[in-house]
């Protein structure tokens, strides 16, 4: 991929005209934004899923190469997710507040994370006597 270069002098230039319009430039996108996600509504969940998708992607592919799980090597995406290998993911999820997927990713992929399979995860709570709301 190649690296895109622009003149110095107009980076400079945009960067003090954006400084200086600031709060006008942020408002005409807010509500321009709006506008556009109204109208082309299928269009910005399609390509907001897509991203989710590719996130997820990166995600699995950096904590598990082949895409499995990493007791079962169960390998179907939709069955599989990241697991907290120390237990408290639902307390760690409840203080991010945010994308799980995105904040890994953001944080360089930390240590203490693993792909495992829905089942798994069941069985390694139950193994591990970790609370998780069961269905019964």
């Amino acid at each position: 991929m190649s690296e895109h270069r622009c003149d110095p002098q107009a980076l400079a230039y945009a960067h003090e005209y954006y400084l200086k319009n600031k709060r006008r430039i942020l408002e005409y996108s807010k509500v321009h934004g709006r506008i556009y996600r109204q109208r082309n509504r299928k269009k910005v969940s399609r390509r907001h899923h897509l991203y989710k998708v590719k996130v997820k992607d990166e995600v699995f592919a950096h904590y598990s190469p082949n895409r499995k799980c990493q007791r079962c090597q169960f390998a179907d995406i939709r069955a599989l997710s990241i697991d907290h290998i120390d237990g408290n993911g639902r307390l760690h999820r409840k203080l991010l507040g945010q994308n799980f997927y995105r904040w890994l990713r953001k944080n360089n992929y930390p240590l203490g994370y693993q792909v495992l399979c829905m089942n798994c995860q069941f069985i390694k709570a139950e193994e591990n006597k970790e609370r998780y709301v069961s269905a019964y």
